[in-house]
Order: structure tokens, then sequence, then C-alpha cells
């Protein structure tokens, strides 16, 4: 089950407050490359699709597509600022099951 720290919430909070246009928006989470160690995510405010899986997450919207519904999994989204970086990292801990070469289907 797909989880998020409450800094993660915190933050779709804030950022909803400061940009209204992102109000009626979900919190997309898809899967943007993938390298030897495993995928790497993407994060944005997005309008839902008909084919996106939408689950409520602390009153969140989230919004995922079919592919990335299969592989995110137990996954735990936090908001981070540190030397990694600030926005939200995604951690799945099955990502060493996903490691090596295969490649994702495309969508159409």
């Amino acid at each position: 089950m797909l989880t998020f720290t409450s800094r993660a919430i915190d933050q779709a909070r804030l950022h909803k407050a400061m940009h209204p246009d992102t109000q009626k928006k979900g919190l997309r989470i898809w899967i943007s490359d993938k390298n030897c160690d495993g995928f790497m995510y993407g994060v944005t405010f997005d309008d839902p699709i008909e084919s996106d899986q939408q689950l409520e997450i602390e009153g969140q919207l989230v919004l995922l597509d079919p592919g990335t519904a299969t592989y995110i999994g137990d996954s735990i989204v936090d908001f981070v600022d540190d030397e990694r970086g600030r926005g939200f990292l995604v951690q799945n801990p099955e990502a060493m099951r996903f490691r090596g070469k295969f490649f994702l289907k495309s969508e159409p």
C-alpha cells in the first residue's frame, strides 16, 4: 500500500494553498525512467484521466497510471530538502527486485 509521510502531505497542501490553479488536481506519481538501481519517479499536480488509479491519502488525491501502479507497491512518498535536493522522494522497498535490465511496456 502506498503511503505518504506527514511531511509529504503537508507540502502537497502547502503547494495547493500557494497555487490556486492546482486546487482540483491530483498529485500524479509516475515512473520517469529506470536505471540499474531501479526506477526513478516523477511527481507533479495533474488532472485525472480515465485510466488512472485514483487513491485518496489523507485527503490528497493521488493519481497513478496503470504501469506505475504495477510497480509502486508499498512505496513511501516523502518530501526532502537536503543534500539530495528539494522535492518529493519515492522510496520503494522492492527496488532491488526491479534492478537490472528490462524494459517497461510503453503506453500507445
